[in-house]
């Protein structure tokens, strides 16, 4: 038995180059091999079949289908005491809208999957809607809120496509949006519980926010600081 003299895996005699590393086999004591001699590794490789991506989308809407069909039979005709199945099926329609980039991969803009967002969040808000007393959550809280991520994403997703992008630009959106999002949810609550807009814990927020975006924006102006931050966090 032969060793290779680069890995020193074992290899079999009817080797001819070693099947780790590639190198050739070259041992002179190696006694040579009858003409019919049948090497015990496959000529072949073989290759597992990938999944298409047709595949996928007709699995996913079967089950997120079956299920919205299923929770609706049951809701009408056994547990008929509230329409607890619409929420059931806004959440089978979101998950299917939120899944649209793994199923159409590439051929749906971001601006339009954003939007596309959008509208099976407000799906699921109205199918809530529909079994609850009161509106005013709607109206008040939730879709301005909803609207307003929206709307920050969009803005986001143009200074993506339209303006130069690194990490530290990235990073710069993200504290920023972050900023926006917390004061408007910080106003909504306040205003949807007391009817007045209170800033309290959302002014910690902007804070840290603006300090890191100030350093950031410091980073980003001065080319040098800028190349010693990269190569010091190695992006």
């Amino acid at each position: 038995m032969s060793y290779c003299v680069n890995c020193g895996v074992e290899l079999e005699p009817s080797l001819k180059i070693c099947p780790l590393c590639q190198t050739p086999v070259n041992n002179p004591k190696q006694i040579p091999l009858p003409s019919d001699y049948k090497s015990p590794f496959p000529s072949e490789s073989g290759t597992v079949e990938e999944v298409s991506h047709k595949d996928i989308r007709i699995l996913l809407s079967v089950m997120l289908s079956t299920t919205a069909l299923a929770c609706l039979l049951l809701n009408f005709f056994i547990y008929n005491s509230l329409l607890w199945s619409l929420p059931i099926c806004g959440i089978s329609i979101l998950l299917w809208v939120l899944l649209i980039p793994f199923m159409f991969p590439g051929k749906v803009p971001l601006w339009l999957q954003l939007f596309l967002d959008l509208g099976g969040v407000v799906l699921l808000l109205s199918s809530i809607l529909c079994i609850t007393e009161s509106s005013i959550w709607f109206w008040h809280l939730m879709l301005p809120l909803a609207f307003i991520i929206f709307l920050q994403a969009e803005l986001v997703a143009f200074g993506v496509r339209h303006l130069p992008f690194s990490f530290l630009i990235g990073t710069l959106y993200l504290n920023l949006s972050a900023a926006v999002i917390c004061l408007a949810i910080n106003a909504l609550v306040s205003y949807y519980r007391t009817d007045h807009v209170h800033i309290t814990w959302s002014a910690i927020v902007l804070t840290v926010c603006v300090i890191l975006s100030a350093a950031q924006i410091a980073v980003l102006s001065r080319t040098r600081l800028r190349n010693i931050v990269r190569k010091r966090l190695h992006f």
